[in-house]
């Protein structure tokens, strides 16, 4: 995803420079936080690294989401960004074998 400076500083700034990962929120990593249950409460100063942006629907392309505005951006910390990417890669496949078990049982009815 490329996004500007601005666009990651006013995101930064929106989320009040932490993690934005909370379980009654859309887009969520629905991870047990650690020390915090949860919420994460990871800082943009926090020494594991950077905050990074992602779009709130997890299906969202970067491509698509280097275009959204701040309001469909969340800041996630890279614990957080990585088990959320986890879980939609592994729902996208489970997506697909579904819809190729369907297709396969489509095609042995119709012998």
């Amino acid at each position: 995803m490329s996004i500007g400076r601005q666009e990651y500083r006013a995101a930064l700034k929106a989320a009040e420079g932490q993690c934005q990962c909370r379980h009654d929120r859309p887009g969520s990593c629905r991870g047990q936080h650690r020390h915090t249950g949860p919420s994460c409460y990871a800082h943009a100063d926090d020494p594991e690294g950077p905050l990074l942006l992602a779009a709130l629907d997890p299906d969202t392309t970067d491509r698509d989401a280097a275009r959204l505005s701040v309001a469909g951006l969340l800041v996630l910390c890279r614990a957080c960004w990585t088990r959320r990417r986890i879980r939609a890669d592994d729902a996208r496949e489970a997506r697909a074998e579904a819809a190729l078990t369907a297709a396969q049982l489509a095609l042995d009815l119709d012998l």
